[in-house]
């Protein structure tokens, strides 16, 4: 959805046939679907609005849903061995922002709170912890 936002704005493609260049990109089950509207329904100047709208119906899962499914990953989200700090805090801080991206900015945890969970879920050894805790600011 992102992407035909983007791609809408970069585009010099006649905004009349938007929707039908995007339905013949797409793959998969979205296109079986996508194919199923009425083309000329969909040729108008609004028709990729129309076309992105009727795809939410059946693909966006509800806001409660979305919310459970990021919370869901960002709490169950550990440090795996082979995987870098720098790394690890660039997923660790996707997972957040798309908790409090479902709550629409809304931030889900206190900075300590996020702090200890930032700590805790890297996987960091006992006496690394301790080196963490000792020269973090309160």
């Amino acid at each position: 959805k992102k992407e035909i936002a983007f791609w809408k704005h970069a585009t010099n493609v006649d905004p009349k046939k938007r929707a039908h260049t995007v339905i013949l990109a797409m793959t998969g089950k979205p296109r079986t679907v996508a194919v199923q509207l009425d083309p000329e329904t969909l040729a108008v100047a609004g028709g990729l609005d129309l076309l992105v709208k009727e795809m939410d119906k059946l693909f966006l899962k509800d806001n409660t849903q979305q919310l459970f499914c990021a919370i869901d990953a960002f709490e169950k989200f550990k440090r795996s061995k082979s995987m870098s700090m720098d790394e690890y805090i660039a997923e660790f801080t996707r997972l957040y922002k798309s908790v409090v991206e479902c709550r629409e900015g809304k931030d889900s945890y206190e900075d300590g709170i996020l702090a200890y969970k930032m700590l805790m879920q890297a996987e960091l050894s006992v006496e690394d912890q301790r080196i963490v805790k000792a020269i973090a600011k309160p």
